[in-house]
């Protein structure tokens, strides 16, 4: 992305090919651009919630993109990056978004946010639902708000079903088309760049995903490829 605009992207949807393919991609796409890793301004993360072994994987690859040639790397929610790509089709309404994700089988991680002022007023802490025969985690975050919600995000449509089964909620739950319910790499790259801006950059050897919920996490060397490349 360069000032705003996104110059080229790599989108695969599959599944377990992080660490075969996501080294190749970034490198593939910087040759295509014909850019090199040390012009750039920065590195954007998406630093979660979301699957243990894809944070791991994105942070360690991020990290080494950054460290090897001493670029700044500035972290993006998950969650904000995903309401952030609904946010912009809905102008200057009122009303409300949640992100849904899945961060392990039956758990998800959810996070409001207003979409006239997103920026300004959106819940920071991270509420994690745990899907049980009750639905009892579910069914209380949702009951205890009064306006009208969209869900959005990977997990959305999973727990759109969940949610009308109650009938108080159905006429105040709404979801989002199909073109919101995925994780996209263009919006953590706009988002990351005003973090640029603002001077918000992370540190890089403290900098962890976040999971959600307790991981104990372990080094990864997927990066090396890549600072060998640069380094010859």
């Amino acid at each position: 992305m360069r000032e705003g605009i996104l110059l080229d992207e790599f989108s695969r949807e599959e599944k377990h090919i992080h660490a075969e393919q996501l080294v190749p991609m970034v490198e593939q796409l910087l040759k295509k651009n014909n850019t090199e890793l040390a012009s750039l301004d920065g590195v954007a993360i998406s630093i979660g919630p979301g699957s243990f072994t894809g944070l791991r994987i994105g942070l360690s690859v991020a990290k080494g993109l950054a460290e090897s040639v001493n670029l700044p790397l500035v972290a993006v929610p998950t969650l904000t990056s995903v309401a952030f790509a609904l946010k912009n089709t809905l102008h200057a309404s009122e009303q409300t978004m949640v992100s849904v994700l899945e961060i392990q089988r039956n758990e998800f991680a959810v996070a409001s946010f207003s979409s006239k002022r997103f920026f300004e007023h959106h819940s920071e802490v991270i509420s994690v639902l745990q899907h049980t025969d009750s639905t009892a985690a579910i069914e209380q975050y949702f009951m205890q708000r009064s306006e009208q919600l969209l869900l959005c995000g990977p997990a959305s449509e999973k727990i759109f079903r969940v949610l009308q089964n109650y009938h108080s909620l159905q006429e105040k739950i709404f979801l989002a088309g199909n073109a919101f319910r995925k994780c996209n790499a263009r919006f953590v790259a706009f988002l990351g760049a005003q973090l640029l801006q603002q001077n918000d950059i992370a540190d890089i050897p403290s900098l962890q995903p976040l999971y959600g919920k307790d991981f104990v996490a372990k080094q990864s060397t997927i990066f090396a490829r890549i600072t060998r490349n640069n380094s010859n």
